[in-house]
This record gives C-alpha cells, sequence and structure tokens, in this order.
C-alpha cells in the first residue's frame, strides 16, 4: 500500500480578521451576543476558544479548542473528503 499525497487547500483568517469574516457571513451581532455554538459540544464560542470554521452546504458551523472537539472536527474533515 502507497503512500497518498494530497493537496488541501486551507483558509485561514488571521484573528485581527474574524471580525470582518463574522460581518460577511452576517454572524457578527450572534457571535458577540454568545449564540454561535461548538458544532460538536455545543459549548458557546468565543474568541479566546474558537478554534476552526466549517462552511458546510450553506451553513457555517464553529468549532471550539477542546482535545475532544479538535479531535472530532479532525474526523469529520477526513470523513468528508473521503466522500469526495
Amino acid at each position: 500500500m502507497g503512500i497518498e499525497n494530497e493537496n488541501k487547500e486551507i483558509q485561514a483568517v488571521h484573528e485581527r480578521d474574524l471580525d470582518n469574516l463574522l460581518n460577511k457571513l452576517s454572524l457578527k451581532d450572534s457571535f458577540n451576543a454568545g449564540k454561535i455554538k461548538c458544532k460538536f459540544c455545543k459549548n458557546i464560542i468565543t474568541k479566546e476558544n474558537l478554534y476552526s470554521l466549517i462552511s458546510e452546504s450553506s451553513m457555517v458551523n464553529f468549532v471550539c479548542d477542546t482535545p475532544q472537539c479538535i479531535a472530532d472536527f479532525m474526523a469529520h474533515i477526513e470523513n468528508s473528503h473521503g466522500a469526495d
């Protein structure tokens, strides 16, 4: 079995640009009001615990920085890329 090399595009947003991104997604008010929750554990997402955003269909989901949610996020990404 050979090792597969895949090129995956990763989009990143610098912390100082997060407000602009949230504004473009029309989520800034909800984010600032504590209404955005982690896709996996349902904890409220803050600037301090935000790990990632996932664009899925017409939705944007958020992931917090707990080790379990990061592991769940990585598994989710692997599973969704496997479906391509």
